[in-house]
């Protein structure tokens, strides 16, 4: 997962991470933990809530949480 590049998602829709824990229902300590591991633990339902409140493509969900890894991806 590419954190820096979710963290900078965040920022630019002008989100803090209150605004975000409390839209996908999960406790601050475990939003932080996500958006600081580069292992990706967000569930499918959480990546769509995420997605919307970011404004995120398909192809920067591909690139932020599945490393570009998914079919028809942006190519690295």
């Amino acid at each position: 997962m590419n954190i820096n590049a979710l963290k900078g998602k965040r920022v630019a829709q002008g989100l803090k991470q209150e605004d975000v824990y409390r839209s996908l229902g999960v406790a601050p300590k475990t939003f932080s933990d996500y958006e600081n591991s580069e292992i990706c633990k967000f569930s499918i339902d959480q990546i769509c809530i995420l997605a919307k409140l970011y404004k995120l493509d398909l192809v920067d969900v591909n690139e932020i949480f599945f490393d570009n890894q998914l079919p028809n991806g942006k190519a690295v």
